[in-house]
């Protein structure tokens, strides 16, 4: 069975969807879609919502051993596999301005943002275990923290996702 990279991609963000819903936090979300090109925005103001969430295709090449790269003679002719980033950002806490006063965020902040980028981790691995089901290969990478950085923190998952199951 082949499943086309679309359909894939769609897998994964309505298994993600499913997760921030299942979470309670879904409906604070200003985005959660796929996103095209090599970045995700992450200048949409998310100290107006509750973060961002997303799947993106980062890269594609031929393959005739799931997952690694083929770089042999006509490739062109080999089944392909799709480098794919799952990630969530929300809210960093950040010095707020009174006048010429800064204040810090304090360490409770910090430790609130800690822990809710993990529980993030957790559902989106729980999130690509769920989409596994409708998607014949699948390989987990890392995932990487991102920020803080313009008032946002999260994190991002790679994964390597194949169109064809080994029946075919």
């Amino acid at each position: 069975m082949t499943v086309p990279i679309e359909q894939m991609l769609g897998i994964l963000l309505d298994a993600l969807n499913t997760a921030l819903v299942a979470d309670g936090t879904r409906e604070d979300m200003c985005s959660c879609t796929i996103y095209p090109g090599d970045a995700v925005p992450m200048d949409y103001g998310l100290e107006e919502c509750g973060g961002m969430a997303w799947v993106r295709l980062v890269s594609t090449g031929p393959t005739t051993a799931f997952p690694a790269t083929s770089i042999s003679v006509d490739n062109c002719f080999y089944t392909l596999a799709y480098t794919v980033e799952m990630g969530i950002m929300r809210p960093a806490p950040v010095p707020e301005q009174f006048g010429s006063e800064v204040q810090l965020p304090d360490d409770t902040a910090h430790y609130d943002s800690s822990i809710r980028l993990m529980q993030d981790m957790r559902l989106m691995h729980s999130a690509i275990k769920d989409a596994k089901r409708d998607i014949p290969l699948l390989v987990l990478g890392t995932w990487t923290p991102q920020g803080p950085q313009g008032g946002t923190v999260g994190g991002m998952w790679t994964l390597t996702i194949g169109d064809e199951d080994e029946d075919d």
